[in-house]
């Protein structure tokens, strides 16, 4: 899960940069099917698609350590295995000449979930 806004909380569509990145990567978006590009999903829909990483970018919207440790104290997978990470805006967000590092980074987060 890889939000994009709060007040609401905003998510990705399938039809996003962020999406085909995630999805270069491993990931899996819970959203990609919605019919927006950027669904407004509740804090419960976010429990039901119980993300097993969340990424917290600084833009568009500047999530920081607050919103971190809120999502921690959440019933979700990230929770629990600690995979709530602040990251890099534009790398989510920016393509171009930052996307080898994006993808290096998000590849590595999501490595760090699977089983040694």
């Amino acid at each position: 899960f890889c939000p994009i806004w709060r007040d609401p909380w905003m998510a990705v569509s399938g039809d996003t940069y962020i999406h085909d990145l995630l999805e270069l990567c491993g990931a899996e978006n819970p959203w990609a099917g919605a019919e927006r590009r950027y669904p407004i999903v509740s804090p419960a829909e976010i429990r039901m698609a119980r993300p097993e990483l969340v990424l917290l970018p600084d833009e568009p919207y500047a999530f920081g350590e607050r919103d971190r440790r809120e999502l921690s104290g959440w019933d979700l997978p990230a929770a629990g295995n600690g995979a709530i990470h602040l990251v890099d805006g534009t790398l989510v967000s920016w393509y171009g000449p930052r996307i080898p590092r994006a993808i290096e980074t998000i590849r590595s987060l999501l490595s760090s979930l699977e089983p040694s």
